[in-house]
């Protein structure tokens, strides 16, 4: 998971002063800039390495004076400098420079075209809220509806506590099996191609423990402050200092909060996300999204969710490539009898809810295959038996089954490597998408080239 900062705010008043950080502003772009010659910015007397990676770890190759030109070709993410997550390629350096220091800051101007085959650093933000018994170190099962019987979690309040101690523990292996399957998720074809390269790098940067209920939205107390958390975390000054791209919000379903949010978007392109639009939160530089978890559940509802919001985001860009064709939305499950225009129909990839050869909803781990060209999604035009046996997870168990087609799922997206062509133009890497929403949004929102 890499490393995390831990910080914990303890008491009723660990939530009671909220701000708001102040960040520049965007310049509306439109488009990519573009690749050529760009100026070094420095104090005078000093320079700019050119490094050997796109972070400050990477050797120096060349050190460059304020006012060099140099041709830039393209740009990936990296360590964060002031801000600026870019570092630009710097062609005749074969190395690379931070964009903050050039004359193509990213909130300034258009942000260079990605390099190819670059994966994405996806930082998340860990939010936890585990409210205590007055005097006790037990989670409070009258407030977050989770107990803790024979020492497993429990989706009910009927139970003994479950200790704070557990409670971390458990919501750490949750927060790991995310970070492992969103990551192995984004590898094309990895269950064919151990080495297959993930075009999204999960992490946890830092982690922010409470002891007090999720706070709750002034105007609708069954649901969670989402604004009013995120301005108490500071998320722009996350976002600046840490790279953050999305926050992971652990908390509670229960009788008094029963409204919580599966995602959340905010930035300056608007709120894609698979909840309606409302309480809305800071708005910095860059993209973040907020997920809320159930710990009261499993890594298979919190994949489900994260899921989710891929699903919104590639049917905003093209609903009838993703969600009609690679989803197949119109038959979603072909082994239904009782349809009969979809049943033993072919297939293609199928949905978070719905795998190409479900007869029902969240059908996950039926051993019957269905005819799917899945597999070779627009490229060799093959159709494959497909059953639960292709993501090795078939024992009837949801909580067990879903994470491994979810994976699967994923893998199936057109992305590093892919060679699909789609109306006689090749796929563009999906996972664009959701590395980053600014910059898609700016070169033309397409899933195809």
């Amino acid at each position: 998971m890499g490393l995390s900062r831990v910080i914990r705010i303890l008491g009723a008043a660990g939530l009671a002063t909220w701000a708001v950080f102040a960040v520049p502003g965007w310049a509306g772009a439109a488009g990519y800039a573009p690749a050529g010659y760009y100026q070094v910015q420095v104090a005078s007397g000093a320079c700019l390495n050119v490094r050997s990676q796109p972070n400050t770890s990477g050797s120096v190759k060349a050190c460059l004076p304020n006012g060099t030109s140099v041709y830039l070709t393209c740009a990936v993410k990296g360590q964060v400098i002031n801000g600026d997550p870019y570092w630009d390629r710097a062609r005749d350096y074969a190395g690379w420079v931070t964009d903050a220091l050039m004359s193509t800051p990213f909130w300034q101007t258009q942000t260079l075209e990605p390099c190819p085959q670059s994966s994405y650093q996806m930082k998340a933000l860990v939010i936890d809220y585990f409210p205590l018994i007055p005097g006790t170190q037990n989670v409070d099962p009258a407030e977050t509806s989770v107990s803790c019987p024979n020492g497993q979690v429990a989706n009910n309040s009927s139970g003994p506590p479950c200790s704070l101690a557990f409670m971390r523990s458990y919501v750490a292996g949750i927060t790991s099996g995310l970070v492992t399957n969103l990551t192995n998720g984004s590898s094309y074809h990895k269950y064919s191609n151990s080495s297959a390269t993930p075009s999204l790098i999960y992490s946890v940067a830092a982690t922010v423990e409470h002891d007090t209920p999720a706070p709750r939205n002034p105007a609708n107390t069954q649901r969670p402050a989402y604004a009013g958390i995120m301005s108490g975390v500071n998320i722009c000054n996350y976002m600046i200092q840490q790279g953050i791209n999305e926050v992971w919000i652990f908390a509670y379903q229960s009788p008094s909060l029963n409204q919580i949010d599966e995602s959340k978007m905010s930035g300056p392109n608007g709120d894609v996300s698979n909840e309606n639009q409302h309480d809305n939160m800071p708005v910095c530089l860059r993209t973040y999204t907020v997920y809320t978890f159930n710990y009261g559940r499993t890594v298979a509802e919190a994949m489900e969710s994260h899921s989710h919001q891929l699903e919104a985001e590639l049917n905003n860009v093209d609903s009838n490539l993703f969600g009609g064709i690679f989803e197949n939305n119109v038959c979603p499950h072909p082994r239904d009898a009782t349809v009969p225009q979809c049943y033993q129909a072919p297939s293609h990839c199928g949905s978070v809810h719905n795998p190409p050869n479900a007869a029902f909803e969240h059908d996950y781990g039926d051993t019957t295959p269905n005819s799917s060209d899945c597999q070779n999604f627009y490229t060799s035009g093959l159709f494959d038996s497909i059953s639960c046996h292709n993501w090795n997870s078939c024992t009837g168990n949801l909580d067990t089954d879903e994470p491994h087609y979810l994976v699967w799922w994923m893998q199936n997206f057109p992305g590093r490597g892919n060679q699909a062509i789609y109306l006689g133009r090749p796929m563009r890497n999906w996972w664009d998408v959701h590395g980053d929403w600014d910059l898609f949004i700016w070169s033309g929102k397409s899933l195809v080239n």
